[in-house]
């Protein structure tokens, strides 16, 4: 019986020695090596622009920009009613969105078929 079993512990002495070695390449794997590990970088703060008065009167945002109130802490967009990111590149690509370019054509049209009406009235009277 000892012939039979001296094979079967031979074997399995051999594997969790294999096991062992591969256990530890595995782990000194995942370890990195001290010089390669970055020092503790403080948090930068992010740049958060505030609201220029000068957007208001500048060509390309003067005719949809309100700056911002008590309620938006953003500036919106009155014609869609809707908050805009508060940096210049967040306005220019609300400028040209489909969605204010149409609405500011509607209202180009209704403005002017007001003052129609109202250079009509002002001509009976």
């Amino acid at each position: 019986m000892k012939r039979l079993l001296f094979p079967f512990v031979f074997i399995v002495t051999i594997c969790a020695a294999v096991f062992i070695v591969y256990a530890y390449i595995m782990a000194a794997a995942r370890e990195t090596p001290p010089t390669a590990t970055k020092p503790s970088a403080k948090k930068l703060k992010k740049y958060e622009q505030k609201f220029r008065n000068e957007w208001l009167h500048q060509s390309e945002f003067k005719d949809w920009l309100a700056g911002p109130s008590l309620s938006y802490v953003d500036p919106r967009c009155f014609v869609c009613n809707k908050t805009v990111a508060c940096h210049r590149s967040g306005l220019i690509k609300h400028a040209n969105s489909q969605s204010l370019v149409s609405l500011m054509k509607s209202r180009k049209e209704v403005s002017s078929v007001k003052a129609l009406f109202e250079q009509e009235a002002q001509r009976h009277c």
